[in-house]
């Protein structure tokens, strides 16, 4: 959730977020490692939260959607 504020007033904007699908952890040379525990160095990777997963429908007129935020491109 993102909050903007401007002359004393808050708007807050709310988003669904898409799961990367990412499974892997990694140190910080890049290679692959076991995902580490909470508290341990490298922990909070993408790999280690689940989300949304993606979906997404070909709409069949070159436009695609995002089943999970809306979005049509």
């Amino acid at each position: 959730m993102e909050s903007l504020s401007q002359e004393g007033t808050t708007t807050v904007v709310k988003y669904t977020l898409v799961d990367t699908g990412q499974t892997a952890c990694y140190d910080d040379e890049g290679n692959e490692m076991e995902c580490p525990e909470s508290g341990e160095t490298f922990y909070g990777q993408n790999a280690q939260f689940t989300g949304n997963l993606f979906s997404y429908t070909d709409n069949g007129d070159r436009t695609v959607t995002d089943e999970v935020t809306g979005l049509m491109w």
